[in-house]
């Protein structure tokens, strides 16, 4: 192995092809060095330096020599950023990168700036530390965690797991099957391709499936979860929670609080949980006459929840967005507008007319309950 140390007056710094440590002194008005390890599994320790982000010295620097650039080059190499923020790149191989966290001598008593961090191609962890960092795994199936501050992480391809930490962060799963834990914070979780798996943590989150068959669950908070397309499972956990199915044949738990389910396209199971919850439906086609395609739910308690048909047009004959008017269990008398309920068998399912024909234009499935008024809905 060779040992190679970068002194202030030197900005450039290649390794060998052998498997190198690398390791800098620091210099106040000299912060920012070039560094490739090149081949080999290289050790790289970046050093600490006194400044913040408000001492003149750092704000007179251009944004490309606030902090160092460091490249792994190929093999498995681990990166060790100091507290001013860097550029770091991990290149090919299994890299490990930590961000804003010398490893050697007394850690910075400053406050940790933002830091640029791509793993490359390989399996690679990169840990975020403190700053509100940009972190990117790219090829393979990588570790992000963001640590303090309000992060951005990119799982990019691979089966990624992304982990926020403290802070409002923002992550993205991308291509693979991705795991994405929000922890302390209001986080923004995308799970991009793949089938997906989401949890929010603690704050008022917003979690996106987007494609595939993706699991989400808010955790604690006051959250709004999208499964997206697929058949997707939401669980929103305590808090107020926004349910959002997407298309596709989705499961919706509200679970603790007063929640709000929209199961969207497709033949959804709707479950509220405890609290006064909202199962709501904006168009025909979010729960059809046909089996295939009607909601279900199956819980429903009446005087306590209830059923929103508001933004549906009861008459198509009509201009303007009018309201149902609930006609309990008779039968439609052949004029638009009209709701009604039918027993069948321990089920009860609500039907509605929306052009006065006199046939049923959706469905909606209720299980274990036996009646209902006009009362337990919003019309």
């Amino acid at each position: 192995m060779a040992n190679l140390t970068v002194y202030p007056e030197g900005d450039y710094l290649y390794g060998t092809l052998d498997d190198d440590r690398i390791e800098t002194l620091y210099d106040p008005l000299r912060p920012h060095r070039f560094i490739y390890g090149r081949d080999g599994n290289d050790l790289i320790i970046v050093n600490s330096w006194n400044l913040t982000r408000d001492d003149p010295r750092y704000q007179t620097l251009p944004r490309y020599q606030q902090g160092d650039h460091i490249d792994g080059g190929a093999g498995n190499d681990t990166i060790y950023g100091n507290s001013i923020g860097n550029n770091l790149f991990g290149g090919a191989g299994d890299d490990v990168i930590y961000c804003g966290s010398p490893s050697s001598g007394a850690p910075s008593a400053q406050p940790d700036l933002d830091d640029y961090a791509t793993g490359g191609e390989g399996n690679d962890r990169l840990y975020g530390q403190g700053g509100n960092d940009w972190l990117r795994g790219d090829g393979g199936d990588d570790y992000v965690n963001g640590g303090a501050g309000q992060d951005t992480l990119d799982g990019a391809a691979g089966n990624d797991t992304l982990v926020g930490e403290g802070g409002h962060d923002s992550a993205q799963g991308g291509r693979g099957n991705d795991f994405l834990f929000g922890g302390a914070g209001s986080d923004t979780l995308s799970g991009g391709e793949g089938n997906d798996k989401l949890n929010g943590g603690t704050g008022a989150d917003a979690l996106f499936g987007d494609l595939g068959h993706d699991t989400l669950s808010g955790g604690l908070g006051h959250d709004s979860l999208d499964g997206g397309s697929g058949n997707d499972l939401l669980r929103g956990g305590a808090g107020n929670d926004l349910l959002k199915g997407g298309p596709g044949h989705d499961t919706l738990y509200g679970d603790a609080g007063a929640d709000t389910l929209i199961g969207g396209r497709g033949k959804d199971l709707l479950f509220g949980g405890a609290g006064a919850d909202h199962f709501v439906f904006t168009a025909l086609s979010d729960s059809t006459v046909q089996k295939a395609g009607r909601d279900v739910s199956g819980d429903f308690v009446q005087s306590q929840d209830k059923i929103d048909l508001s933004q549906i047009d009861a008459n198509l004959l009509r201009a303007g967005d009018q309201a149902f008017s609930f006609i309990g269990s008779d039968g439609f008398h052949g004029r638009a507008g009209e709701l009604r309920t039918e027993t069948s068998g321990r089920n009860l399912i609500v039907y509605g007319d929306v052009n006065g024909d006199g046939r049923a234009d959706f469905a909606i499935e209720l299980t274990g309950v036996k009646s209902l008024t006009a009362s337990d809905f919003i019309l």
